[in-house]
């Protein structure tokens, strides 16, 4: 084929660039970046700059040394920049007046805190428990000082030797009160993340939901910032890259790679993980004061009340320095800033925009202070450039950064002179007693667990002399807080601290030290006085809870086995403890094979069954880029749980359940007026997905058609069923099972659907009904079933009709409410719908709707007694659970008529978007736009008289597995028989594709094609057929279909030349869904 237009030969770290137009800040622009990250030891960063208009995102570096490169739409932790969106949501909140405090007062900056979270929220100080408001806390002006090695992510309920959990924003509310105030408190500023996570408990408190929906639901969704979140987890699953934090160990001269961090302890505080293609929406939300804020809400945030600092930092902004509401208010040469870092372990960020310039600037990298460094760096540098600043007029901020590094190791190095100067003039008194009876665990409510032991400086990186000293290691805490204790003089001591994880400059620091000793000779306390620098914090004092005799910790299963409590963990054959110290990796199943064949012996934990399953299922690919299904892949939280509770339900026990079998008429009820159906005579029901309701239908139409030659005293060993070729597989199996002939209509070149003339003329005195598509597996079209039924009026033909609206059933009722198809059409008797699909439920439900009970015959109504009740049945199934009828009900009065419209029109509307910009890259476009059709794109590479190049050595198939390799399933097929020669591609456009995930699959079309064309024609040919090999011949090999007992005969009818009879072997092979690709199910 000719080259896609808007794909360029050039790459760049694996990505096709794309042509642009003449913009400002081009990648050109970006040409410092490299260098900036070579010089402080970062491995990747991402920048975004939105300047008007116009916006230029771009990756550098690696986001995960030796396997992913950092790109736009790499994932980062955003850190501290988390506040504005906490600050955003609240303000959402107020705006909303929706919610009170627990005087019934609307919720306001002015609420105090204590009058939304009153059992929770108490501070060291009365006057301040009272009066602390939301401002106060947006504005750090609580009092309270900054406790940061307080911030915990682990809370051990049963004590030390328990087990641990993460904590929650409630957690960290009632450590609080444990926590002293500042030294000068009153309304002075003092950076509180704590009280952050106190915002995040007040929203989640009111909202009923957690932070991250609150955010995603409030804004992000409207924003359509769909690549941010809150959860690590949800970051994972979303299939996008997310970049590992590191650090460079200057020792090794290497980068030491970190764990990516859970974010559920940071809530709003810095748990939010987003992209550069995400931030230049939020950018652009605060330059431009868009919805789902007014602008009055816009201008309450970005006011500036606190004045911050004393001016002495390196970069260039001018007195006063003001905090407004999530951000800091600058000035630099006349010109408004707000501005925020982020600093999280491994990861910094800073977030910068000026609306009277229009302009921003966001930059994340993955390492903590080096990375803001460069953020810092690269945004001064991009802010000169706008204000086109002389080159003999900018600062040196690369150096200036330096000294602020070598500063903070200075102020460090010199923290023992700093805390204790007069040392030197007084003799060195030593210990009272031995390092040893120092050691042991030590506890306070507001901090948590301290663990002393004994090491020699030369185990450990502290500016210590070689002495013995102690090493304190705060296991829970966020930051993996250790100390280094160096001796002064009696019990007096000073600690030099860090995180034990990475070196993180702004958790480099020093504290004073002192023991009390007991009567027993060991120190029975220890009292800490924490600093931020030259804010102290406090004392701590932590009481000892077990003083160790050695260095070694006790065993926790040694210990809870001599605690004579009931259920302590045991060791199993390999020596791994099963309970909640025993790790699955750790054990012996995770050397033994998983059970295949035969049920096991023995038991099996179910953390661990639960692991080992989930590792398993890991290899499946990722449900929402599965561009090859209709089914549904996204339901809400409130909806999973009403399914997750119903799961024990047996549906068909109405007698126990008859709420539940209330639920299921009302949504059959609802179904049917969707559709139009006499609310007098129509009659319908639930089924397993829309297969089981087609054999119903089927059944049903056979059995009345029946039932009437019978009574004419005619022949019924012939029955037929008059359809396209285009339809799904759960047709032919039908036609298979219930023993009726099948009479196709065939597709051609130029039309996709069944021609209504060609349908009725085949229909003779055995034809039970005529299939009409309410949108194709191929092509998402929709057959004219208005055209049929005239034909069929006109001809006076007794032939019903029904519609197969499996994927169309709830989106042309909202997209195109005038189209004619469902029981206003004279001919129509029945019609299934698939809730599994575009009504939006998980895997599990349709449902089937007769016009009256006149088409679904009496004896295919069953009346039974189940557990001594009377009751009736016409499905196929009888046991099955209750939950998916359930989610469907959920949906139903969740969305209204309103929210499915906006749903369909928004998927409509990101169709007809995928579409054309397929037909900008050169692709041949096969399906329907604005709603004519389904919400998909259907497509294919350009034939010979089309602008194909002869000498093409790839296909379909050939870019459906190249984009496989970069996540996305794009099924390959061949039309229907008879075109099937036409290969194409299809994709499904669903709740969960939003725009931004579109953006996603163009950019990595554009790449598949381009290393396609770079390919040669042989690899191509080997993966095709290892492909054919694999998804073919081996499916084969124990089909029972391929026996020729089960031979079949199929007659079909079209403009092609007739090939006679066919076998079902040779008609299987034909058909593209089932021969050609050996994706019948999976495609459909």
């Amino acid at each position: 084929m000719s080259k896609p237009r808007g794909v360029e030969n050039s790459e760049l770290d694996g990505d096709i660039q794309p042509e642009l137009e003449d913009e400002i800040y081009l990648s050109g622009s970006f040409a410092f970046m490299p260098g900036l990250l070579e010089q402080w030891r970062v491995p990747g960063a991402s920048i975004t700059v939105v300047d008007g208009d116009r916006t230029e995102s771009e990756g550098f570096g690696m986001a995960e040394l030796g396997l992913t490169f950092f790109d736009s739409w790499t994932l980062c932790y955003a850190g501290d920049t988390s506040h504005a969106h906490v600050a955003a949501l609240l303000a959402l909140m107020i705006e909303s007046g929706h919610y009170t405090d627990d005087k019934l007062r609307p919720l306001s900056w002015q609420t105090p805190i204590c009058c939304l979270i009153r059992e929770d929220f108490v501070l060291r100080d009365p006057w301040a428990t009272d009066h602390t408001t939301l401002e106060n806390i947006m504005h750090h002006q609580t009092g309270i000082a900054r406790h940061s090695n307080a911030y915990m992510r682990y809370t051990r309920p049963d004590g030390f030797l328990g087990s641990r959990r993460v904590v929650t924003p409630r957690d960290i509310v009632r450590k609080l009160r444990y926590l002293p105030m500042a030294e000068d408190s009153g309304p002075f500023y003092r950076y509180s993340n704590l009280m952050f996570a106190t915002l995040s408990h007040v929203i989640e408190k009111l909202t009923g939901q957690s932070l991250g929906d609150a955010l995603r639901i409030g804004l992000w969704q409207p924003l359509r910032m769909t690549n941010t979140y809150l959860r690590l987890q949800d970051a994972l699953d979303s299939g996008r890259n997310v970049a590992r934090g590191y650090f460079w160990d200057t020792k090794k001269g290497e980068y030491i790679a970190l764990p990516r961090i859970t974010t559920e302890d940071l809530t709003g505080s810095g748990a939010v993980i987003t992209s550069a293609e995400d931030l230049a929406k939020w950018i652009r939300f605060w330059l431009r004061e868009e919805a789902p804020l007014s602008p009055a809400a816009h201008q309450t945030l970005r006011l500036g009340q606190i004045v911050y600092g004393d001016g002495g930092d390196a970069v260039p902004y001018g007195m006063p320095r003001l905090h407004a509401k999530g951000w800091r208010m600058l000035s630099y040469r006349g010109h408004r800033f707000w501005s925020h870092h982020g600093r999280v372990d491994a990861f910094g960020a800073l977030v910068t925009f000026s609306p009277d310039l229009d302009f921003g600037v966001a930059v994340m990298g993955n390492t903590a202070f080096t990375s803001s460094a460069v953020a810092a760096i690269a945004t001064l540098h991009l802010v000169e450039e706008k204000l086109g600043v002389p080159p003999a007029e900018r600062k040196d901020w690369a150096t200036k950064f330096q000294l602020i590094m070598q500063d903070v190791e200075n102020y460090v190095r010199g923290g023992l002179d700093t805390l204790y100067p007069n040392r030197r003039a007084h003799p060195t008194l030593p210990p009272s007693v031995p390092l040893s009876k120092y050691a042991g665990v030590y506890y306070n409510q507001g901090y948590g667990y301290i663990m002393l032991t004994v090491v020699r400086t030369s185990d450990t990186e502290s500016p210590a002399n070689s002495q013995p000293q102690l090493s304190a290691d705060l296991p829970d805490s966020r930051f993996h807080v250790k100390g280094d204790l160096v001796h002064v003089s009696g019990e007096e001591w000073f600690m030099y601290v860090d995180s034990k994880d990475a070196p993180i400059l702004t958790m480099h620091d020093f504290a004073a030290v002192k023991f009390e000793i007991g009567r027993n000779g060991k120190a029975m306390s220890m009292g800490i006085e924490w600093r931020n620098r030259d804010l102290v914090d406090g004392w701590i004092w932590v009481i000892t809870t077990y003083i160790r005799t050695s260095n070694r910790l006790p065993r926790p299963v040694s210990f809870m086995a001599h605690s004579g409590k009931r259920g302590a963990p045991r060791a199993n054959s390999n020596g791994a403890g099963q309970g909640d110290f025993g790790s699955v990796y750790g054990s012996r199943y995770a050397v033994s094979e998983l059970p295949s064949d035969d049920i096991p012996d023995a038991p099996m934990p179910p953390g661990t069954a639960y692991r080992m399953i989930k590792d398993e299922l890991s290899l499946d690919n990722n449900p929402q880029l599965n561009l090859a299904s209709f089914v549904s892949t996204y339901m809400e939280k409130e909806a999973e749980q009403l399914m997750t509770e119903a799961m024990s339900k047996n549906f068909i026990d109405y007698e126990e359940y008859p709420q539940t079998a209330e639920i299921h008429s009302r949504c059959a009820r609802m179904i049917g007026s969707l559709f139009h159906a006499p609310k007098e005579t129509s009659i319908g029901t639930s089924t397993v997905g829309s297969s089981e309701a087609i054999m119903l239908a089927v059944l049903a139409m056979k059995r009345r058609w029946k039932q009437q030659r019978e009574a004419e005293g005619k022949p019924t060993d012939k029955p037929n069923l008059v359809m396209s070729s285009a339809v799904q597989v759960c047709w032919e199996k039908a036609a298979r099972y219930f023993e009726i002939e099948e009479k196709y209509v065939n597709c051609t070149r130029a039309r996709f659907v069944i021609d209504p003339k060609q349908a009725v003329d085949l229909c003779d005195e055995n034809t039970i009904g005529i299939v009409a598509i309410l949108g194709t597996t191929y092509t998402g079209a929709y057959e004219d079933v208005k055209a049929i039924s005239d034909l069929l009026v006109k001809h006076e033909s007794n032939v019903p009709i029904h519609v197969d609206a499996a994927s169309g059933g709830f989106v042309a009722p909202f997209v195109r409410p005038e189209l004619e198809w469902d029981f206003r059409v004279e001919k129509v008797v029945s019609i299934n719908t698939s809730g599994h699909k575009y009504g939006l439920v998980y895997p599990g439900v349709g449902w089937v709707v007769w016009r009256s009970s006149e088409y679904l015959p009496s004896d295919l109504v069953f009346s039974i007694n189940y557990l001594g009740a009377d009751q009736t049945s016409f499905t196929l199934n009888f046991s099955k659970g209750a939950s998916q009828v359930i989610g469907q009900y959920y949906q139903l009065i969740r969305l209204g008529k309103t929210g499915y419209r906006d749903i369909m029109r928004n998927l409509t509307e990101i169709a007809d978007y995928l579409t054309n910009a397929l037909r900008e890259i050169g692709f041949v476009i096969l399906s329907e736009t604005s709603g004519r059709g389904l919400p998909l794109v259907a497509f294919r590479f350009p034939g010979k008289d089309e602008g194909e190049a002869e000498d093409a050595d790839f296909d379909e198939f050939a870019l459906a597995l190249y984009l496989r390799a970069r996540g996305w399933v794009v099924p390959a097929y061949t039309m229907a028989p008879e075109t099937d020669k036409m290969k194409m591609m299809r994709i499904v456009v669903r709740e969960d594709f939003s725009r931004s995930r579109c953006d996603l699959l163009i950019k990595d079309m554009k790449l598949c094609c381009h290393h396609l064309e770079q390919d040669s024609q042989q690899f191509i040919k080997r993966m095709e057929e290892h492909a054919q090999e694999h998804s073919v011949a081996k499916r084969k090999t124990n089909d029972p279909l391929n026996n020729p007992q089960h031979e079949h005969k199929v007659r079909s009818v079209g403009p092609y030349p007739s090939h006679g009879e066919l076998t079902d072997t040779e008609q299987r092979v034909k058909h593209s869904l089932q021969g050609k690709t050996g994706k019948s199910h999976a495609v459909c």
